[in-house]
């Protein structure tokens, strides 16, 4: 009888998706460090990309260089596409990552729909400039040189940290859908972008696309957000491993700048800062172990 009892009860716990769930087993899932700094859509300016990495107290004033110790670093995607620095702004992140490890800290880069539009082989977003400066066509394309090693070895879809879910343009309820673990749910999802742009798969997987995919949808984008969407919001949340308390977004330009809705359940930090959108003054997030969350906003000047 008892041994029956242990049996239901650990059926019960495997099926029904509890907030809190364990999150050990997955490299998408990070705790909380002292402190993370979220920058929104970079797009080809290395010029705003220092500004906005400087800002966040990561980037040495003079040199390409992390000063950020410990820091955490997030970037919501979209580094390419608008502007001619895409390589540069590609390799700095890469040789950031790099240092922030051997300090403790890390920099975690996700994948935006332009990365994920220039792997499909759509270009028509990229500067004249950008295609002069590597050969884009082969290396960006799925299973290209750039798409295979950085893109793919180093982006993300989304990410968790602490109690902080970052993704491009947003994350719905039912993108677990019938999901037994939502920590499994985010495996396979970073793990099949991973493998289209490795060209290991034909297409990317049909939840990043469309009106309602995780690296297109406009739902959060908006100054003002309906009752039902912080409803839906919250309810996804709920469904996500560990306490997420807040998802932070890029992808919508706020042209207000960083601004939070649904009582600071999401944070949209797209400001429109490469000089291909609106050129902008840089901003950036800060989130601390203390759960103080920031806006980092004073241009600095290189």
């Amino acid at each position: 009888m008892q041994r029956n009892m242990f049996f239901v009860m650990y059926l019960i716990l495997s099926i029904i998706p509890l907030h809190g769930e364990s999150t050990q087993c997955s490299p998408f899932i990070l705790p909380m460090p002292k402190r993370i700094v979220a920058v929104g859509d970079l797009h080809g300016d290395i010029h705003a990309t220092r500004q906005a990495l400087r800002l966040a107290g990561v980037l040495h004033m003079k040199r390409d260089e992390w000063i950020g110790g410990d820091t955490f670093l997030v970037q919501v995607g979209d580094q390419v596409d608008r502007g001619d620095d895409e390589i540069q702004v590609m390799s700095l992140l890469h040789r950031l990552g790099k240092q922030a490890r051997a300090e403790g800290g890390r920099v975690e880069v996700l994948v935006g729909n332009h990365e994920l539009m220039s792997a499909q082989g759509n270009f028509r977003y990229a500067t004249k400039g950008a295609m002069r400066n590597f050969q884009r066509y082969l290396s960006l394309r799925s299973g290209g040189t750039f798409a295979s090693k950085f893109l793919a070895e180093e982006r993300k879809a989304i990410l968790i940290v602490g109690d902080t879910v970052f993704v491009h343009a947003g994350l719905l309820h039912k993108h677990f859908k019938g999901e037994i673990s939502s920590t499994e749910a985010i495996n396979v999802l970073n793990q099949e972008v991973a493998a289209f742009l490795k060209g290991e798969r034909r297409a990317p997987p049909s939840k990043t696309w469309g009106n309602d995919g995780i690296l297109w949808t406009r739902r959060f984008s908006k100054i003002d957000l309906c009752t039902d969407t912080c409803k839906q919001l919250k309810k996804t949340l709920n469904r996500l491993p560990g306490n997420v308390r807040r998802m932070v977004v890029g992808h919508s330009v706020q042209r207000d700048g960083i601004s939070p809705a649904c009582d600071a359940s999401v944070w949209r930090i797209d400001v429109g800062m490469s000089k291909g959108v609106l050129a902008t003054s840089p901003q950036v997030l800060e989130i601390k172990q203390d759960g103080s969350v920031n806006i980092l906003g004073k241009s600095i000047e290189t």
